[in-house]
């Protein structure tokens, strides 16, 4: 019986991997005014956080304005940027969603990641919690420089940009921009009779 258990463990194990190789393998470069595809948005990425490792999916999220962060352990400047994202996330919790990503490559240990949040993150609660192993997004958003920020706005990349243009003001003014859209859905969706609006992939 013990074996049989075992087996059948290794079996799920090996289809569950098949299954996340062939959503990298179908996924294609993303690129402004691009929309989220379902398997990305979908997909359950492993999240890292105090209480360890977690899964993360951004279907829940998609209201609200996603900012993906590709950053590194060793990274000054993506270290240097935790604080602000740390307070944005605290302060719109129901309008933001924070996505740091740490992705396959970076060389950073769990340990040091957790520590990185811990000191840089936190300050208003929860410190902010990372996807790492990253190979989805990367294949998704591929990027030679971190930090490296997608901002997308109802399902599409309205931006693709480096820490330069990551600013508090430039991101209140864009949860503005996706609050409208989100509320003009509604409206459209009210209208339709409480129908949801087809999907587009």
């Amino acid at each position: 019986m013990r074996t049989i258990i075992i087996s059948t463990l290794l079996v799920l194990s090996v289809l569950i991997a098949a299954a996340q190789n062939n959503n990298i393998d179908s996924l294609n470069v993303i690129r402004v005014g691009g929309k989220l595809p379902s398997s990305l948005i979908d997909f359950k990425n492993k999240l890292l956080d105090s209480n360890g490792i977690t899964e993360f999916s951004l279907s829940v999220h998609t209201d609200k304005l996603i900012i993906i962060d590709f950053w590194a352990n060793w990274c000054g400047p993506c270290v240097y940027k935790l604080p602000l994202l740390d307070s944005l996330q605290h302060q719109y919790p129901k309008e933001l969603k924070i996505v740091l990503v740490n992705s396959v490559g970076t060389g950073d240990k769990n340990e040091a990641i957790l520590e990185t949040l811990r000191t840089k993150t936190g300050q208003f609660g929860m410190p902010l919690r990372s996807v790492i192993e990253d190979k989805l997004f990367l294949k998704a958003f591929p990027h030679r420089t971190i930090p490296h920020y997608v901002w997308v706005s109802g399902g599409t990349v309205v931006g693709i940009t480096s820490g330069d243009f990551l600013s508090r003001e430039l991101v209140e003014k864009m949860i503005k921009v996706n609050n409208r859209l989100v509320e003009s859905r509604r409206k459209l969706m009210l209208l339709r009779g409480g129908r949801p609006l087809k999907k587009v992939n």
